[in-house]
């Protein structure tokens, strides 16, 4: 066992903050950025100290890629407003200090590893990273369309094939040729709203 890994994180980010009379703010948020790692996409294994990482080990170019949880669009808007609080007495005391909250998160996909299972493979490692074809472009990797028709086959089958076989018995096969973090996950868009009172 031995300890290595590397990773490099370059980013943008931006930020307006607005803050309006009778207790409303905005702020809104942005970050364009791109996280690399080297078996980023086993990093579980990795940390419980399985030697056995996914794909050829033994192959910098093939293990450097995309973290597993690099999103390279996020954008946050919150905004805030604090009720106008009865002047005295009953309403006061119940109504005061109220305000209502929504925070909007919209982002791009995680990086995600195409992994295969290859029983074939001469040097006993069954879970590896996926052939590609060639005959795809990137953006074709994953199938087009909604991620709700999506759910069923993600990725683009006619994209990927066999491992090529290299074994003297014309079955063993080498590694999958694909790096890792090579397509997008699902986009995501959250919107939560909160109506609470704050501290006083």
């Amino acid at each position: 066992m031995e300890s290595d890994g590397s990773s490099w994180y370059n980013g943008l980010e931006l930020s307006l903050a607005k803050r309006l009379s009778h207790g409303l703010q905005f702020l809104a948020s942005y970050t364009f950025s791109k996280t690399l790692d080297t078996d980023g996409a086993d990093i579980n294994s990795t940390s419980a100290g399985n030697a056995l990482t996914l794909g050829d080990q033994n192959s910098p170019r093939q293990r450097w890629g995309r973290a597993s949880f690099d999103r390279t669009h996020r954008f946050v808007f919150s905004t805030a407003w604090t009720l106008p609080t009865p002047p005295r007495g009953m309403p006061r005391a119940v109504l005061g200090n109220w305000a209502l909250a929504a925070i909007a998160t919209i982002q791009s996909g995680s990086a995600l590893t195409v992994a295969a299972t290859n029983s074939n493979n001469v040097f006993g490692i069954s879970t590896d990273r996926a052939q590609l074809s060639g005959t795809c472009l990137k953006n074709q990797l994953v199938k087009s369309g909604a991620a709700e028709s999506k759910l069923n086959g993600y990725f683009n089958a006619s994209c990927f094939t066999s491992s090529p076989v290299i074994g003297a018995d014309g079955i063993g096969t080498a590694f999958g040729n694909s790096a890792t973090g090579i397509v997008d996950g699902p986009g995501q868009a959250n919107l939560i709203s909160l109506f609470q009172e704050p501290w006083r």
